[in-house]
């Protein structure tokens, strides 16, 4: 498979759950584009030509355009992630299998954004 492009279903994944919302192209560019003003940052932003690319699996998207996603469609960003190959369950055997050479600090188990991570 071409590494610049997704998991043949993802589009498809995509455009069902944003039909099951009963969200257009155009509401999904105007919400992104409120997620990237309150951000801060054009990279949340979704254009109707990039929605429409997206469902047809024409590429993989960046991680910003990812969350975007995910909050507008009302998913977990793992969930939209897993659709396009990254694995965040994968995090902890990854991280074992790379065999760091010393051990790094967690974050804060009080931080409202960490996610819940099983060590070996």
């Amino acid at each position: 498979m071409d590494a610049r492009k997704g998991n043949p279903v993802a589009g498809k994944w995509l455009k069902a759950a944003r039909v099951r919302l009963g969200l257009s192209t155009r509401d999904v560019q105007e919400m992104s584009q409120r997620i990237a003003v309150l951000k801060q940052n054009h990279e949340f932003y979704l254009s109707h030509n990039w929605i429409t690319d997206i469902e047809m699996d024409k590429f993989i998207p960046g991680m910003f355009k990812l969350y975007s996603v995910s909050v507008i469609y009302r998913r977990r960003f793992s969930e939209v992630a897993s659709q396009f190959g990254l694995q965040i369950g994968d995090f902890s055997r990854d991280s074992a299998s790379i065999g760091l050479p010393r051990t790094h600090l967690l974050g804060r188990a009080e931080d409202p954004d960490t996610e819940n991570v099983s060590l070996p």
